[in-house]
């Protein structure tokens, strides 16, 4: 992908509070969230007991700015006080008991039997794209946990930098991003810390620019 082609769609740098860095999707806290020591700066700091972000304005809901896209990459610095946990940190639809749209860690891999593993999803006009990643992927410490998907590409997953051996992963599939509802950072957390997420898309317009058939 040339990055020329990328849009940063929205930056949470959550260094004191929900605002987006590069535009007008902001997010609102919810509960009493408060603030430790980050990365960068400060990060959210929330208990797994009613607090997480959403967004302040449904009409510049992040949703509607990825849906149709021929990629995305979603970016996030987090960390966890627990180990071998079983829960969210970047949702893209109201919880329902799914993971078809988020970003979060799994105590058990569903598809892959694999161990405290984190788990990614996406949907797409050409079905429901999931990985987990090799057991034990899980830490306490901070970990830069990078999600990224191009239409006719598989659906991958990245630690601190590194391609995250695999446990599960969707095969390739064409289509476009489809039913990506909200934006939701924290949502069943359980002590998570999470800092600067970032996330991108290219325009259904651009595919023969941005993608590689």
């Amino acid at each position: 992908v040339d990055p020329a082609d990328e849009q940063l769609i929205a930056h949470y740098p959550l260094d004191g509070d929900g605002l987006d860095a590069v535009g007008d999707r902001d997010m609102v806290a919810v509960g009493d969230t408060s603030y430790v020591d980050g990365v960068s700066g400060l990060a959210a700091n929330l208990d797994g007991a009613g607090d997480f972000f959403v967004q302040a304005d449904p009409n510049f809901a992040v949703g509607d700015a990825l849906n149709g896209g021929y990629e995305i990459t979603v970016s996030c610095w987090v960390k966890s006080n627990l180990y071998d946990t079983d829960k969210g940190f970047i949702i893209f639809e109201e919880p329902a008991g799914n993971d078809d749209m988020d970003m979060r860690y799994d105590e058990a891999g569903a598809t892959g039997s694999g161990d405290a593993v984190l788990k990614m999803g996406i949907t797409t006009t050409g079905g429901v794209l999931q990985l987990e990643t090799a057991s034990q992927s899980q830490s306490t410490r901070w970990q830069h946990v990078v999600m990224t998907w191009q239409s006719h590409d598989r659906i991958k997953g990245y630690i601190n930098g590194m391609e995250s051996a695999y446990t599960a992963q969707s095969g390739a599939s064409g289509g476009v991003l489809t039913d990506l509802e909200a934006l939701i950072i924290g949502r069943g957390g359980k002590d998570t810390d999470p800092n600067s997420c970032l996330l991108y898309t290219s325009d259904a317009a651009d595919e023969e620019d941005s993608v590689d058939l």
